[in-house]
């Protein structure tokens, strides 16, 4: 990210006209309030795990174990197997992100976060809901069957979805034979341009044309978010706010938000790419500015109250990824880690309405919330220390 906002700053100081200055860049709350969504999905999954909910894991291994078809030898043919394996996760990826567009109450369980900033970066990519982890599941269980062992899916897993930061970026464009056959910068940035629902695949781009889901971009435009903006950085409302859309959606736990008709064309993959428009060349950054008024929260805050929102977002952060670090490293137990991730989420919480709201009243109550919090996370060891010295 850091590289990204240096890479932004020479474009706009050497590339740009100085009558039309706007060039892609990081607002500091936007950001903030992207790593607090990571932050916060990390830390309830945390929570999770520890308390013995690891649904995906627990019935990915049942179904290995109980019920695959074939047995794979993965070290005899081992590059073959690795292809298939990619190849396979990516499918399975490209129909769990497809669906979960398509109906209302998945797009709410999670991935409508993902969705919510409105700028473009790679911080961007760290938005995530709290619920996406339960609707993503189900798709992948027909990898278990074929005989893909958990560990090996899992490695799989984690290198899908590092490959998809980087696309999370407008200072690439178009990348030649390589749009043909993998997701790009290019490709990712219509999936974010409202509505969205196009452009799927993880890595490999070919799903998308293959099934009748690819829209290339052939206009740079500063235009990224929901239709219906919601108007927070907040994670809590973020991660709430289309289940109070679905509130106007008739039977909304099974209507339709986006319809695909089923295509199947192979030959797809190679059909021509469109030409950017007017002439204008894909590496072009957008001179005009936003399509919209981006939701900037308070406006304009005393230097008291961002310096204490600074603060804070500091604060925050250290705890919020210091648990999660504390927990793999062993530093925390379960008991520590689920009291301490819980305070670093009132926190962050608890920061992101200074962000909205310019006023820090209900940031004071919500980080002592998080001191108790912690103090009873220690409270056994405390009872402990009191007990050798015979006061209880």
């Amino acid at each position: 990210m850091a590289v990204e906002l240096v890479g932004m700053k020479v474009l706009r100081l050497f590339m740009h006209d100085k009558e039309k200055p706007h060039s892609p860049s990081y607002r500091f709350n936007d950001w903030i309030c992207s790593l607090s969504l990571g932050a916060v999905q990390q830390a309830s999954q945390l929570c999770l795990d520890l308390l013995g909910l690891k649904c995906a894991t627990v019935t990915y291994s049942y179904v290995f174990e109980h019920f695959r078809i074939f047995e794979i030898d993965m070290y005899e043919h081992k590059y073959i197997y690795f292809a298939l394996l990619m190849l396979s996760y990516d499918c399975a990826y490209y129909w769990f992100h497809r669906i979960v567009h398509e109906y209302h109450l998945l797009w709410a369980l999670g991935h409508s976060v993902h969705h919510s900033g409105e700028d473009y970066n790679l911080a961007c990519a760290l938005r995530q809901g709290v619920g996406q982890n339960f609707t993503s599941w189900p798709f992948y269980l027909p990898l278990a069957l074929l005989g893909f062992p958990p560990a090996a899916f899992a490695a799989h897993s984690q290198c899908n979805t590092l490959y998809q930061f980087w696309v999370h970026t407008e200072m690439v464009g178009r990348l030649g034979p390589i749009e043909i056959f993998f997701s790009t910068p290019a490709a990712h940035r219509m999936h974010h341009k409202p509505p969205g629902n196009c452009n799927y695949a993880g890595v490999f781009i070919i799903w998308d044309k293959m099934f009748g889901t690819y829209v290339p971009e052939t206009e740079r435009l500063d235009y990224f978010g929901l239709a219906g903006q919601p108007q927070t950085f907040n994670p809590l409302k973020l991660n709430s706010q289309h289940f109070q859309k679905m509130a106007t959606v008739k039977n909304a736990v099974f209507a339709k938000r986006a319809h695909h008709k089923l295509v199947f064309n192979p030959l797809a993959v190679f059909k021509p790419m469109k030409e950017m428009r007017s002439g204008a060349g894909s590496w072009q950054l957008n001179l005009s500015g936003s399509r919209r008024a981006k939701f900037d929260g308070a406006e304009p805050m005393s230097w008291a109250t961002m310096a204490f929102f600074v603060t804070t977002s500091v604060v925050a952060f250290v705890l919020a990824y210091g648990v999660l670090l504390g927990s793999v490293v062993g530093l925390l137990d379960t008991h520590e880690t689920i009291w301490a991730s819980l305070a670093g989420m009132a926190a962050l919480i608890a920061t992101s309405t200074v962000s909205d709201e310019g006023r820090i009243g209900f940031v004071m109550p919500a980080l002592i919330g998080a001191v108790g919090a912690l103090g009873v996370a220690k409270k056994g060891d405390i009872l402990e220390a009191l007990a050798e010295k015979g006061w209880v």
